[in-house]
C-alpha cells in the first residue's frame, strides 16, 4: 500500500543520507521472538510456539538474568521447530528474507547487524542463516548478544563467524569482579572480539546502577582504556541522565541536560582511545593496583618488553577518594624509577618502582604516560 511504500522510501533516503555523511548503521535482528501485537502473531498464530497455559495459547519469550528467569509478557517465541514441514519452511524462508532485507541496508553504509538474544535463538536456523548473510553481504559486520560460558562463545565464534560479541561488564559493579572480567576479555581476546559498553538499553543508567551519573566516567575509562578495543555508550549516558530512557511505546521527546563532569570525562577518554592504538589490542595489560577494593589500575604497553606506556587508574567509588599504592615492578631492565606525565594536566613526576602512590578522587580517573628511567 501507499503507506508501506512511503515508509520504504523514507528508509532508503535515511540510509543514503547516513552513507553520504560517513555514518555506518547497525540494524538489530530479533530472531528469537516477536511482539504479541505484531502482524505475524495476528495473521499467522501457528508460527508461534504454543503454550496451553496462556490464555492466547502463545508461549512467552524471556531470558536468564543471573539466576532469575525474566519473562517478557509482551513477546512470544517464533516456532522454528514447527512439526508441519511446509509451515516450518515458510517460517525459515520469511525470517531469512527479513534478515537479508535489513542486512542489505546495513551493508550499504559499511555497517553491521546485531543478533539480539542469540543465546536463546534457534541454533539450526542461525546455522542456516549466517552463511546466507555472508553470501549476500560479504563485508557485513555481525555482532551477537550471546551470554553463555567461555567455551561455547569460542565455539560459536568460529562456527558462525561472529565478528564481535556483546560483553556484559555492567553485571560487575564491584572492582574485584570487574577486574576479573577484564582479565577474561584479554585472555580470549585473540580468538573473540568483544564490544564493551558500560550499560545497555536493557539496564538502568550509571546513576541507577552505580549510585551517581558521574560513575559513568571511571567505568567508561575501564571499558575503553583497559579493554580490548571496542566500546561505546548508550541511552544518554554521555549526558548523565538520571534514569533509563523508556523506548517502549510512543513517548514524549527526551530532553537532555548535560552533566558537565560526565561529558568532559567521556570526551577525555575518547580522545585518548582514538589517539593511541595500544588501547585497541588484547593481552597488553598488567594490573598494578594490588587488587584494591575500589580502584582499578593498569599498565598498558605495546609489548611486554617495552619500557614505556600508560598508567590508567579508575576509581569506581562515588563517595571516597583513595591514595593507591601501585606495583610498577613489571617494567623490565635495571631502572628503579618511572617518569610519569599526567596527560590531563601535563604535569610530571618521578615514581619509585618499589613504593609509588597515586591519588584518585571519587569517580576519578588518572592517566599517565610513563617511561622507565634510571
Amino acid at each position: 500500500n501507499s503507506d508501506s511504500l512511503r515508509g520504504f522510501n523514507d528508509l532508503r533516503r535515511f540510509v543514503e543520507a547516513a552513507r553520504d555523511r560517513g555514518i555506518r548503521l547497525c540494524f538489530d535482528l530479533t530472531l528469537n521472538h516477536i511482539g504479541m501485537g505484531s502482524r505475524m502473531a495476528r495473521e499467522c498464530p501457528e508460527w508461534i510456539v504454543p503454550d496451553r497455559n496462556e490464555k492466547d495459547g502463545m508461549k512467552r519469550a524471556g531470558c536468564w538474568h543471573m539466576n532469575t528467569w525474566l519473562r517478557w509478557n509482551d513477546l512470544v517465541k517464533i516456532y522454528y521447530d514447527h512439526p508441519h514441514a511446509e509451515i516450518q519452511a515458510d517460517i525459515w524462508d520469511y525470517m531469512t528474507r527479513y534478515s537479508l532485507f535489513w542486512s542489505h541496508f546495513a551493508c550499504l553504509t559499511g555497517g553491521m547487524v546485531r543478533l539480539d538474544n542469540l543465546h536463546s535463538s534457534h541454533e539450526g536456523f542461525i546455522a542456516h542463516l549466517l552463511p546466507e548473510l555472508r553470501r549476500a553481504c560479504p563485508d557485513l559486520v555481525v555482532m551477537a548478544e550471546f551470554f553463555t560460558d567461555s567455551n561455547t562463545v569460542l565455539k560459536r565464534a568460529e562456527e558462525w563467524q561472529i565478528d564481535c560479541f556483546l560483553a556484559n561488564s555492567w553485571e560487575y559493579p564491584y572492582a574485584a569482579d570487574l577486574r576479573r572480567y577484564i582479565r577474561y576479555l584479554h585472555d580470549i581476546g585473540g580468538q573473540v572480539r568483544h564490544y564493551v559498553p558500560i550499560t545497555t538499553h536493557d539496564t538502568g543508567t550509571p546513576a541507577q546502577l552505580f549510585g551517581a551519573p558521574e560513575a559513568a566516567v571511571p567505568r567508561y575509562a575501564a571499558a575503553a582504556l583497559m579493554g580490548t578495543g571496542r566500546t561505546g555508550i548508550v541511552q544518554g549516558t554521555e549526558y548523565g541522565v538520571p534514569e533509563k530512557i523508556n523506548f517502549i511505546g510512543r513517548g514524549k521527546k527526551t530532553g537532555f541536560k548535560s552533566t558537565q563532569a560526565v561529558a568532559e570525562g567521556i570526551q577525555r577518554v575518547n580522545e585518548l582511545f582514538t589517539r593511541w592504538e595500544l588501547f585497541h589490542h588484547e593481552g597488553n595489560i598488567d594490573f598494578i593496583d594490588g587488587d584494591h577494593g575500589a580502584v582499578l589500575g593498569v599498565l598498558r604497553r605495546r609489548n611486554r618488553n617495552d619500557d614505556e606506556g600508560f598508567l590508567v587508574l579508575a576509581n569506581l567509588d562515588v563517595n571516597n577518594g583513595y591514595s593507591v599504592p601501585v606495583d610498577l615492578s613489571t617494567f623490565v631492565g635495571t631502572a628503579r624509577k618511572v617518569l610519569a606525565r599526567d596527560v590531563f594536566s601535563d604535569s610530571k613526576q618521578i615514581l619509585s618502582i618499589e613504593n609509588a602512590v597515586i591519588d584518585v578522587d571519587p569517580c576519578g580517573i588518572r592517566v599517565f604516560q610513563v617511561r622507565a628511567t634510571e
